[in-house]
């Protein structure tokens, strides 16, 4: 007998206004931020931040060599699609918010019947694609992220269920972030586990409203985890980790035409 995904609940909020205001956080400095960002975190790697012209080299050339997003056309009775689109965010620890336009990444699930309009929905993580959050994806404290700094993200599981009676949806996501700063340091991967959803979220910093899906399939899906320890000083020390990750994602599922 199939049964549905159990996720995460300790971390679910009581459903809020949409216009409700997120919980404050204690930034710092916009100077204080670049300046640690772009050369305190090069300092730790023992390194020299390279130049704009070199970093944004750097990001054009893995961008090219990034895997593609799957198409969406002719999906299977047994599939859904999934798109993400822009207005996404991201936050990790201390750091303010970066919004980030996760447009052209893509995926595709295996569906399961579960009844009274729920489905279940594995996807498939070899070809689920999310771009990288860099300085053409990614905007922080307003400007361009700083180009040496790119954040990789591999997927290593998405999968629970959708109500599509309700629109409501508890997907648990697993993946490695990937951390970079252009050829002068990468650190090792950041294993996040959480469950993203499109109810209401608490987490020690930051809190969130998600948004159930709409008759088009558009929703806004919302998470928070906790990042443990790398192990790896620099990375560590930078992010001051165990601390707190935030994350939104607006996409749209796509089903498959009768």
């Amino acid at each position: 007998m199939t049964t549905a995904l159990r996720t995460p609940t300790a971390q679910h909020a009581r459903p809020q206004s949409p216009d409700s205001p997120a919980k404050p956080v204690a930034h710092p400095s916009r100077r204080a931020v670049l300046k640690s960002g772009l050369f305190g975190f090069a300092g730790l790697a023992g390194t020299k931040p390279a130049s704009a012209d070199e970093a944004v080299q750097s990001s054009d050339t893995q961008s090219r060599n990034q895997r593609r997003a799957p198409s969406l056309d002719g999906l299977q009775q047994n599939q859904i699609g999934m798109r993400a689109l822009e207005n996404s965010q991201l936050a990790v620890s201390v750091y303010p918010t970066f919004t980030y336009n996760a447009s052209g990444g893509a995926g595709i699930a295996e569906t399961q019947d579960l009844g009274d309009g729920r489905i279940h929905v594995t996807f498939d993580a070899e070809t689920l694609y999310i771009p990288d959050v860099y300085s053409k994806t990614a905007k922080f404290l307003g400007a361009p992220l700083v180009p040496p700094f790119r954040i990789k993200i591999e997927p290593v599981k998405l999968e629970g269920v959708i109500n599509k009676a309700t629109g409501e949806a508890q997907l648990q996501f697993i993946a490695n972030f990937m951390f970079s700063a252009s050829k002068l340091y990468k650190a090792p991967p950041l294993y996040v586990v959480t469950n993203l959803t499109t109810e209401g979220v608490q987490g020690s910093r930051r809190s969130g409203q998600g948004k159930r899906m709409d008759p088009n399939g558009f929703t806004k899906l919302v998470g928070v985890a906790t990042v443990p320890k790398t192990h790896s000083w620099p990375i560590d020390k930078f992010l001051m980790l165990p601390d707190e990750t935030f994350a939104v994602m607006v996409t749209q599922f796509v089903f498959p035409t009768a």
